[in-house]
């Protein structure tokens, strides 16, 4: 029982300390992008978009997320994302030049136009298969309300079990101290006894010597 109380206490911190961190994320996202006017997040150097072409299939296919270190640290061969006229673009760099680089997608036919190396945000690091799929999945709201009655009914069932735990605890105790206070009672009980029976042996004593 004490293993399931001490589960259930650390599974309900959990949930509640990811549920914290997600909310954070979320409003600094929102702050960031529609209160500050950022073009994308920046969280400790790095940023992430999801991609909606397959011009870099098979490395990166569409809907997949990318992690992006925002550096001007990169060179051939490596995938960069980079602003191409209002869009981003994640490309292989090619070739580089003074000033300029220049990218093809692995898919592609026909490499790209030349930019300037200010357009790069950063280099591609990690790659989230088919995260764009799953985004559209947890925002959907009938899933975000299903989650959120399921993380509520799974913190009050803990919760519940929790109290139903202690209170058999306290009955438990309650039942040992009653224990303890009886066998108290019948030792001081012996003993005014056996007090009682050793004073009138010795009235006795006292009497036959008196006689």
């Amino acid at each position: 029982m004490i293993f399931f109380e001490r589960f259930g206490r650390m599974i309900s911190k959990v949930v509640f300390a990811c549920l914290i961190i997600s909310l954070s994320f979320l409003v600094y996202c929102y702050f960031s992008i529609y209160v500050l006017g950022n073009d994308y997040v920046n969280v400790c150097g790095y940023t992430f978009f999801e991609v909606g072409s397959g011009s870099m299939s098979p490395t990166i296919l569409s809907k997949d997320a990318i992690i992006v270190k925002i550096d001007d640290d990169y060179k051939v061969n490596d995938i960069v994302s980079f602003y191409y006229h209002d869009t981003v673009v994640t490309h292989r760099v090619i070739k580089i030049l003074d000033d300029k680089i220049i990218t093809k997608g692995d898919a592609n036919n026909i490499k790209d136009l030349s930019i300037r190396r200010s357009k790069v945000i950063g280099k591609v690091v990690f790659i989230i298969r088919r995260a764009g799929i799953w985004k559209k999945v947890f925002t959907s709201p009938s899933v975000i309300i299903l989650v959120i009655i399921t993380l509520f009914l799974l913190i009050i069932t803990l919760s519940y079990d929790s109290r139903l735990y202690r209170k058999f605890r306290m009955r438990r105790l309650s039942k040992k101290k009653i224990r303890d206070m009886k066998k108290v009672i019948r030792e001081k009980n012996k003993k005014k006894i056996k007090k009682r029976q050793n004073n009138k042996q010795t009235s006795r004593s006292r009497g036959d010597g008196h006689d």
